[in-house]
């Protein structure tokens, strides 16, 4: 699915295009597209936390930044610039673009190349 940004009823906000159906009397959605749900505010929430896309409504394969999905139980797991974490969700295991390979601590860099002899 792709997401566009709209801005929000009241003007302050920009919000997912994720609303399936819009109430336009009380400016709320009441339902949302394919693996989202309603939010305690009327907004359109992903089912996994920090997911924008889907491989099904129970694995997450794309999440937002500073985040990274875990093919074992397909959440979203923190961890600032990895694309991928090993299965049990301790350890990058793939970098994001413009990042390397995790270092010993399991943290992606970015690569500062040194000077060499």
């Amino acid at each position: 699915m792709s997401r566009r940004l709209y801005l929000s009823t009241d003007g302050t906000s920009c919000k997912w295009d994720t609303c399936l159906s819009y109430n336009s009397e009380t400016n709320l959605c009441e339902s949302c597209t394919s693996y989202y749900k309603l939010d305690e505010d009327n907004n359109c929430a992903p089912q996994i936390e920090h997911c924008f896309g889907y491989i099904d409504e129970t694995h997450c394969y794309d999440c937002d930044k500073g985040y990274a999905a875990n093919n074992a139980n397909g959440k979203c797991v923190e961890f600032p610039n990895c694309s991928e974490v090993n299965d049990d969700g301790t350890k990058c295991i793939g970098c994001k673009y413009d990042y390397y390979q995790p270092d010993e601590s399991g943290q992606c860099v970015i690569n500062y190349c040194e000077e060499l002899d």
